[in-house]
Formats: C-alpha cells, sequence, structure tokens
C-alpha cells in the first residue's frame, strides 16, 4: 500500500506541459497562424539539457524537434548547436538563442516571455 501511495503521488505531482513535437511537414500549418510561437530544436542525446521552461511560456504557441527524427527541417533552419530556440511571429525568424559549447541554454523564461508579449502588444499599435 505504502508504494502504491508513493506512486500515485509521484504521477500526479509531475507537471504537464502543453508542448508538441514539430515535424517538417506541420511547419507550413502552425506557420500559418496568427499566433506566435516557439520552436526548441533538442536531440535526444542532449535531453538532460533540454530548456525545462519551454513547456511554462504563455500566449504562444509551443513545438519542440528533434534534429534526429526531423533532420530536414533542422537543415532549413541553419540548427548548428544544440539547445536552438526560435521565436517566429508572421512567418518569420524573430529571434533565435543558442546552447553554449557545453550544450547549455543559459535563458531565463522571462527574456523569452518579454519578447513573445512585445510581438503581442505590436499588433494593438
Amino acid at each position: 500500500m505504502r508504494y502504491l501511495i508513493n506512486i500515485l503521488l509521484w504521477v500526479f505531482c509531475i507537471p504537464c506541459y502543453s508542448q508538441d513535437f514539430i515535424y517538417s511537414k506541420d511547419f507550413n500549418k502552425i506557420n500559418n497562424s496568427n499566433q506566435p510561437f516557439v520552436i526548441e530544436f533538442w536531440a535526444e542525446f542532449n535531453d538532460k539539457n533540454k530548456w525545462e521552461k519551454l513547456g511554462e511560456l504563455k500566449k504562444c504557441g509551443i513545438y519542440r524537434s528533434c534534429i534526429i527524427a526531423n533532420k530536414k527541417l533542422a537543415d532549413e533552419f541553419g540548427i548548428k548547436v544544440l539547445p536552438t530556440i526560435i521565436l517566429f511571429n508572421n512567418r518569420k525568424e524573430v529571434c533565435r538563442w543558442e546552447g553554449n559549447l557545453m550544450f547549455e541554454l543559459s535563458l531565463s523564461k522571462k527574456d523569452v516571455q518579454t519578447k513573445i508579449d512585445s510581438i503581442i502588444l505590436d499588433k494593438f499599435k
């Protein structure tokens, strides 16, 4: 019984974030939306260095793309460093953040969210 309680606590305490995986065939579909969106390019071998704050972003579409499973999309955007986060708006790349030589991304959620918020506010000007 004690193990069951521990398992249930563990399962229900894990935060659930709403990012989807994106593939080349889906990119044009989301790129036609009026909402800004963010894609994190990463790889399973570097899973421990994925940007954990991705799912916490608000007012934007959130996607993740594995460069091994989706090489075409990674090549299209010239991904050279992992992880790489790209912010898009109106079919254009607005901003790009890249990991360092240790494959780590030193980026705060506030930096990305501020950029997203400014894009949204600019629509009302």
